[in-house]
């Protein structure tokens, strides 16, 4: 392959991969003794989970393939036994792309501060003066 020209072997495909990936935190695994009021009920403090990234939701819909470039030998083998997976590893290798992209970002931090917000202000209108609320380590 090292001294075979591109125009004979070679395969890139450019795919444009639109998705999304949403951030949670996952009340379901809170530990016993995560939540602790004062004697006086007026402070709550909580301990949560760090929050997660869900499943990638790769958008078939809006996404494409923009650009394919294939050598003639690949063409050639193509048109004998085409490779059935090659569509999916396309869309594996999107999905990772925006997975990588969501770890790279602040979602993570995002999803602390809306949760932190939330129980904040529902904890408030519940009548608790002060209210601590911590996340694990990820």
């Amino acid at each position: 392959r090292k001294y075979v020209p591109d125009f004979l072997l070679n395969q890139r495909t450019l795919f444009v991969g639109v998705g999304s990936v949403e951030a949670y935190v996952d009340f379901s695994t809170l530990a016993e003794g995560a939540v602790v009021k004062s004697a006086d009920g007026s402070a709550v403090e909580i301990k949560l989970p760090a929050p997660q990234l869900g499943d990638v939701n790769l958008d078939v819909e809006r996404s494409y393939v923009f650009a394919e470039e294939r050598g003639l030998f690949n063409r050639v083998k193509d048109a004998f036994s085409g490779d059935p997976n090659r569509q999916r590893e396309t869309y594996q290798r999107a999905e990772d792309a925006i997975l990588q992209a969501a770890r790279d970002t602040e979602l993570q931090q995002r999803a602390q501060e809306n949760t932190r917000k939330m129980l904040e202000g529902l904890l408030h209108s519940l009548g608790y003066q002060s209210v601590t609320i911590t996340f694990n380590a990820p």
